[in-house]
C-alpha cells in the first residue's frame, strides 16, 4: 500500500469538516484546537508533541484540588473554581487580581488515548496522547477452518 500524505491530510480536513462546524476561531481544520465557551478562560498554550498534545494554562491562585480536567473520546475540558482568599471588606486597598471560575474546552479530531496532568509554580500542564484511527496499525486475523 502506497502512502501518500496529501490524501491524508486531505482526508482528516474533510473529517474535522464533516463532524460538524466548531466554534474554532480557525474553523475546523485543525487537529486539535480550543473550542469557545461561555464562562471564563484562563491564559493557555497549545503544544504539539510526539504523541499528541500538550496544553499548558496559568493557573496562578488556583490549587490542585480546585482545578478537574476530565477527558473523553476526543475531548478534553479543563475547569476550575477558587474564591480566592477571603479579605475583610474594608482591609483590601486595591483588588487587581480576579479569582473566578473559568472552563475551557479542547477538541480533537484524533482519537485521545491517555491524559495526563500536573500543575508546577502555577502552571497546568495537561499532556494528552492521542491515535489517529487512520493510522493504528492494521491486525490480520487468521480464519481457522473447522
Amino acid at each position: 500500500m502506497h502512502y501518500d500524505p496529501f490524501s491524508e491530510i486531505v482526508r482528516r480536513v474533510e473529517e474535522a469538516t464533516s463532524q460538524s462546524k466548531k466554534s474554532s476561531p480557525f474553523g475546523s481544520v485543525f487537529p486539535f484546537y480550543a473550542v469557545k465557551t461561555k464562562t471564563n478562560s484562563l491564559p493557555y498554550n497549545i503544544i504539539r508533541s510526539e504523541t499528541g498534545f500538550i496544553v499548558e494554562m496559568a493557573v496562578a491562585g488556583f490549587d490542585m484540588k480546585d482545578i478537574n480536567v476530565v477527558s473523553s473520546t476526543n475531548w478534553v475540558v479543563i475547569s476550575g473554581s477558587n474564591g480566592g482568599p477571603e479579605h475583610a471588606k474594608d482591609t483590601v486597598i486595591h483588588k487587581g487580581i480576579a479569582f473566578r471560575d473559568f472552563e475551557q474546552e479542547f477538541k480533537t479530531i484524533d482519537v485521545i488515548k491517555q491524559v495526563r496532568a500536573s500543575i508546577k509554580n502555577g502552571l497546568l500542564t495537561v499532556n494528552i496522547d492521542v491515535v489517529n484511527p487512520a493510522t493504528e496499525n492494521v491486525h490480520h486475523i487468521k480464519i481457522n477452518q473447522e
